[in-house]
């Protein structure tokens, strides 16, 4: 069977998100929430850039933290899950 390249490509990406989603997801309930991610941040260079964030989430970065945070947070409950921190990444990348 062929699979056309750029499904491998995307598929591949996707299953990246999703490790990085469980990475961030410290207390394995399924969702992140701000404080698992700005702890990441802090951990991960990876991830920082991938966010295209600073690795410290101060006063001065707070703005953009929570516009990309809100912008994943599709329900507006305060958390992001796997299918919401891979959809967003996967349209913006």
């Amino acid at each position: 069977m062929y699979i056309h390249r750029p499904l491998l490509v995307v598929t591949a990406n996707r299953q990246r998100l999703h490790e990085h989603f469980e990475r961030i997801d410290r207390n394995d309930d399924g969702t992140i929430s701000r404080a698992e991610l700005i702890r990441q941040l802090r951990e991960d260079a990876q991830l920082s850039e991938l966010l295209q964030l600073p690795r410290h989430v101060g006063d001065d970065e707070r703005a953009e933290f929570e516009t990309l945070f809100q912008g994943m947070d599709h329900d507006d409950d305060r958390q992001i899950t796997s299918d919401e921190f891979v959809g967003f990444l996967s349209e913006h990348s």
